[in-house]
Formats: structure tokens, sequence, C-alpha cells
């Protein structure tokens, strides 16, 4: 009897251990044998070339294209805070705007209170994040903060109207006029045909559009929604630019360029476009109203292959009389009371109200006008600028005085105030201070003490 009890105690343990062989070949058939593969579960099966190491072909992504090279660190933008208040450098504030790539002035308006510069940035940090058509506000001595328009538009004109500022733009497909509001958003936007030129102009509370294209020009009506209403008369002048625009009588005169010379046109809801005057061969330079025997007439500033010429305007844009400034290589006229006062770069010219010219001084030679373009505001700031810097000047006789050394290539924007001047320039190098984030910054200048000097 005992017997036969260790032979099943021995009979069960051949049984378990029989079962327990069984259940290991099957889990190997099952699950593999984990020395030979040693794999993990939830891990991604390796080819061949992937378990050496190899990399991809040549011009495939590897997975990590973006990633920086090894010991590279990864590049963090930098943006500015805003307000970012005007530094104090030699008598002067200064207050520079930009990124890390080259900024372009473009123009300059006032509006809500502020000064807003347009200018175009190939840059994506400090002042700006992207890349194209921007405004930027100042005000207070302080840059209040930028705001982008648009990518790949060029700028073509801006003015105040009614609900804020109205920006035009175009693109290679279409003109783009666009509203930015007090708050500094744009609102509203609408789209036109691309024009070559195109400039704003507004009359007895009408706001217009013109644009001209190769064969014509057209004038739009804008409403305060941005609706544009075109008009089905048109000024036939081929290849004309608007350059410039200012009201006569009921009318808007414009002053229109082309390679032949000035086509001067008036426009008006009743009468349409008007040609009234065209002088060849010549470039228009500067317009100012005037007023003689109880009449407003115009003086418009003229350049041609000869030097330059002062032309008189009667109210509806008639030529009257023409006098030439044999010789000059450059020109700008102000108003000295009641006298229309030439500067060229040889002389001095008093006109008097009839244009007609009552004495020259000459200007003694130096270098503040010397390769340079001569200008003046309509305050009768005068300045010059050229390829080795722009100057401020004042007059003291027969003889210029420098009164603010600028490096601007291009002709500043000068901006007359009661206490002072300011002007806003891009430049590569301002040399002011360490002033500028990258290859070219737009500057806002500010020389308080200016009319002491």
């Amino acid at each position: 009897m005992q017997r036969q009890k260790t032979i099943a105690k021995w009979l069960a343990v051949i049984l378990l251990l029989t079962l327990a062989v069984a259940c290991y070949v099957a889990l190997s058939a099952i699950f593999g044998d984990r020395s030979t593969h040693g794999n993990i579960a939830g891990a991604q099966d390796k080819t061949d070339s992937d378990a050496n190491g190899s990399l991809p072909p040549a011009g495939e992504d590897d997975g990590d294209s973006d990633a920086p090279s090894e010991g590279e660190e990864p590049h963090i933008p930098v943006y500015s805070e805003f307000p970012r208040s005007a530094v104090g450098v030699g008598g002067l504030d200064v207050i520079n705007i930009g990124g890390e790539g080259e900024d372009v002035l473009l123009d300059r308006i006032s509006c809500f209170g502020k000064d807003i510069l347009i200018f175009d940035s190939a840059s994506k940090e400090y002042d700006v994040k992207e890349s194209g058509l921007h405004l930027a506000a100042i005000s207070d001595g302080a840059l209040e903060g930028t705001l982008f328009l648009a990518e790949n538009e060029e700028y073509m004109d801006c003015t105040l109207c009614t609900g804020g500022l109205l920006v035009v733009s175009r693109s290679q497909a279409q003109t783009v006029l666009r509203l930015v509001s007090r708050e500094f958003k744009v609102t509203l936007k609408n789209v036109l045909p691309r024009y070559e030129s195109c400039k704003l102009f507004t009359s007895a509370g009408t706001l217009r559009l013109y644009a001209a294209n190769r064969t014509e020009v057209s004038v739009y009506t804008v409403s305060k929604t941005l609706s544009a209403s075109r008009s089905s008369r048109v000024a036939k002048v081929e290849g004309a630019e608007v350059a410039y625009i200012m009201p006569a009588g009921k009318s808007d005169m414009l002053f229109l360029q082309n390679d032949n010379g000035i086509s001067v046109c008036t426009y008006s809801q009743n009468e349409g476009f008007i040609l009234q005057s065209e002088l060849l061969n010549c470039r228009f330079k500067q317009v100012l109203p005037i007023s003689y025997d109880s009449t407003q007439g115009f003086a418009m500033l003229s350049s041609n292959d000869g030097g330059y010429s002062l032309t008189k305007l009667d109210l509806n844009g008639k030529q009257d009389s023409t006098t030439p400034i044999d010789g000059a290589n450059t020109a700008a006229v102000f108003m000295d009371g009641s006298n229309i006062m030439l500067l060229s770069d040889q002389n001095l010219y008093t006109f008097c109200s009839h244009l007609e010219q009552t004495a020259c001084a000459a200007i003694e030679k130096n270098a503040l006008i010397e390769g340079r373009e001569l200008y003046a505001t309509t305050g009768g700031t005068l300045y010059a600028a050229g390829k080795e810097g722009s100057s401020l000047l004042v007059l003291e006789g027969n003889k210029l005085k420098e009164v603010l050394a600028l490096p601007s290539v291009a002709a500043p924007i000068v901006i007359e105030t009661k206490s002072g001047i300011s002007v806003v320039f891009d430049s590569a190098d301002a040399g002011l201070g360490q002033l500028g984030f990258g290859a070219k910054d737009v500057y806002f200048v500010t020389c308080s003490g200016f009319y002491e000097q």
C-alpha cells in the first residue's frame, strides 16, 4: 500500500514536469526567444541599415532638418518692449526703429496726435515680427509700437480720413486700400485694379483717389466704408505719374509727370478733367500757392537740361510766365513774407508776388550745397541732401550755415514744430552712438533748440 502511494506521487511529479515543458515550448513558439531578438514591447523594429546607424540618402528628410547642428545653440528671436523712449545723443533726442535686416523709410504723416512713419522692413526681430510693410507710432518722445500691414506690397500714399488713416499700397495683382483706426488696428480693407501711380486728396469733404496707368488717369470717390466709385471721366495722358495735387478754387489741380514733361490738369465733378498746361522737357520739383492783385495763383519750380525754371500759373493752371534759372544744378523755393525766394547753388533770387525778379545775390560756394539737392519745407526750413550726407541750413545774408548734420543719403523728411524741428531718415550708420539694430534702421531725430542756433 505504501509502495502504491509512492508510485502515485512520482507519477504526479512527472506529469507536472511534462506540463511545464509543454507550456514553455508553446510560449516560445508564440512569442519567440527574447535572448535572440532583444525587442522591447512598443518599440519600432529597425531595418539593417537603421541598426547599423547609416544616414538616409542625400536630399531626403531625416526627420530633424530644423534642429541646430551639433554644438550650435538654437536662435531665439528678440522682440522690443513698447513704449521705448528716445535716447539723448549730443543734444538730440533719437528714436531708432527696425530690426536685424534693412528697414527703409517711405513716408510720414501726422494723425491721432502722433507721428506715423511708414517703412518697409526686411527684418523679423526687435521692433517687427514679419518682413514687409509696417507703420510705427511715435508720441511724447517715445516709440509706442509698430503695425504690420502686408508682405510683398509697395507703398503708394496715405491720408487722414473719416474713421482713421487710409493707406494705399499695391501688390503684383491689385491696389489695396486699408483703414487703420486710432487703436492702431486695420479695420477695413478694399481692393482695386493695379495702378502705376496713386495719390489721395480730400476736397470739400470728398475723398478722392487719383490713379494712373500707362494710358490714362482715373479718379475714384472713396466712402468712409472704403467703397470706391470710379468716375467715367478720365485724363488721357500716357505714362503719367501723379506727382502732386493741390486745391484750386472748386477744382483739384493735378501735376502729372511723364517722359515728355509736366501736364497740369484740373478735375471737378461737374467738368471732369481739363488739361490746362503742358511744359515740355522738364521735371516737377515744387509748387507754392501765391497771391497777387487779390488773385490766387501758383509758382511752380521745375528742372530741365539747362538748369531750372520758375513758372507762374493762374488759378486754373494756365501758364502765365516762365523765368529760367540757367546753370543752376539745384534749387528750392520758399516764402519770405510776400516775397518768393528761390535759392540755387549759385544765387539767391527774390521775386515779387507777380513773380517778377526784384533782386539777385550770389551765394558763397561751399560744400553744404555742392553735389547735393536743395529742398525747402512749406515753413521755409532749408536742407540739402546727397551721397555724403544731409544738412539743415539757415541763411545769414548770402551765406549758408549748417545747424545740423545728418548721414542720410536720400532726402530726409523734415517736420517743423513750435518748439523745434524733427528729422526722419533711414541710415546704415547714423553715427548716433550705438543705436541701430541691423543693416539699416529708420531714425526719428528731434532737435529742440534748432531755432535758437
